[in-house]
């Protein structure tokens, strides 16, 4: 069975090339609620830290981008504190492209995984998504 780690930076290097050129658009931040400038950095041109009340990671702004790679550590997970056994607690981490800027029509590309813990069964699901053209699919042939 092949590994999520191995699964994800193919993914995301396939779908990327499948993104023509000339698709491409500016780069745009405005109307983005949610950002705003933080810092520029001396010495360094065009740098900007922004903050976001949903996302978190690095932006960068580039062209021509062919792929991406990025890593995360999979939690081994356990039910909380004082926490109801038959809720359902999880989490996720992704790799994506854009999401920012227009660089992909207004889209996302992202691979990454779900985890849960309820009633003592702890699930771990591979997807990916590129979003709005689809939803998000799961895979059941990967180990994680």
């Amino acid at each position: 069975m092949p590994s999520i780690s191995k699964f994800m930076p193919l993914l995301l290097a396939s779908t990327a090339l499948a993104i023509p050129r000339s698709a491409r658009r500016g780069f745009s931040t405005t109307e983005r609620p949610g950002i705003y400038t933080n810092t520029t950095r001396p010495g360094i041109a065009a740098t900007i830290d922004y903050t976001d009340t949903n996302w978190a990671g690095a932006i960068t702004e580039e062209t021509d981008v062919t792929y991406v790679t990025g890593a995360f550590e999979i939690p081994a997970i356990s039910m909380p504190a004082g926490g109801d056994p038959s809720t359902s607690y999880c989490g996720t981490a992704w790799v994506g492209i854009d999401g920012w800027g227009n660089d992909c029509n207004g889209g996302l590309i992202q691979a990454g995984v779900n985890w849960c813990i309820q009633n003592g069964a702890v699930t771990y699901t591979p997807w990916s998504e590129w979003w709005p053209a689809e939803y998000q699919i799961n895979f059941d042939n990967f180990e994680v």
